[in-house]
This record gives C-alpha cells, sequence and structure tokens, in this order.
C-alpha cells in the first residue's frame, strides 16, 4: 500500500475523528441515549462523553497534522484507543448494559477503525525506516 494511497483515507479518518469529537462535546448526552441509557443517567454521564469528545478531537487534529510526515504514532494512538472503546461497547452489550445491536454494532465498526489503525500505522513505520536508513 502505498503512501499517497491511504493518505485520503487517513485525512479522511482524522476529520471523522474531529466531527465526532465535536458532536461529543456540543451534544454529550446524546451518544448515551443512542446506547439506550435512560435521560437522567445519560446527564449524569455528560462529563464522561465530553472527556471522549476531546480525546476525539485531539487523536483527529494531531493525525492531520502529521500526514505530510509519519503519521505512524498517531494512527497507533488512535488504533488502541478505538480496541478499548470496541471492548467496552462489547462487554457492555453482552452485560445488557446498553442496547445490544447498538452495542455489537459500534464495538465492530471500533474494532475494524483499531485494525485499520494499527496495519496502516506498521506500513509507515517500516517506510520511514526504510528511509532513514537510505538516508545514511
Amino acid at each position: 500500500m502505498c503512501r499517497m494511497s491511504v493518505l485520503p483515507v487517513h485525512a479522511a479518518l482524522g476529520v471523522g475523528r474531529v466531527a465526532a469529537g465535536s458532536l461529543f462535546l456540543a451534544r454529550p448526552a446524546a451518544f448515551a441515549r443512542l446506547l439506550g441509557v435512560d435521560s437522567v443517567t445519560s446527564g449524569r454521564l455528560a462529563w464522561q462523553s465530553q472527556m471522549i469528545g476531546a480525546r476525539e478531537i485531539g487523536l483527529g487534529l494531531g493525525l492531520l497534522a502529521a500526514l505530510r510526515r509519519n503519521p505512524a504514532p498517531w494512527l497507533l494512538a488512535g488504533a488502541l484507543a478505538d480496541g478499548v472503546d470496541s471492548y467496552a461497547f462489547t462487554a457492555r452489550a453482552r452485560a445488557g448494559d446498553v442496547r445490544p445491536g447498538v452495542g455489537y454494532g459500534l464495538g465492530a465498526v471500533a474494532a475494524g477503525a483499531a485494525a485499520f489503525g494499527a496495519a496502516t500505522s506498521r506500513s509507515h513505520t517500516s517506510r520511514a525506516r526504510a528511509d532513514t536508513a537510505a538516508a545514511s
């Protein structure tokens, strides 16, 4: 996979993270409601949604800023966050704490994003090492 072929996908991933994070900040209780959490609890959990929003904005902006250099660390950080999200969505769906269809669905999406981020970060890391070796 050449660097230019994934650049638009990585840019879309960065923009998507910033957009999702902005929604978490603007409407913090809405995500909990989507998962099936009652309105009182979702209101009490709004601060956690805002923390998630800030995390997503930070990961997205970091990835966008690094696209022309080496986005591997930002892709790996996003993959780690997405992997934890996948586990959390799936575990809460299995426990019956969130709507199963939504929880399992978001768990699958997060797992796919984690796998993509990890795989493409590895290709960038290998390419950066090869570029460094060729320059010396």
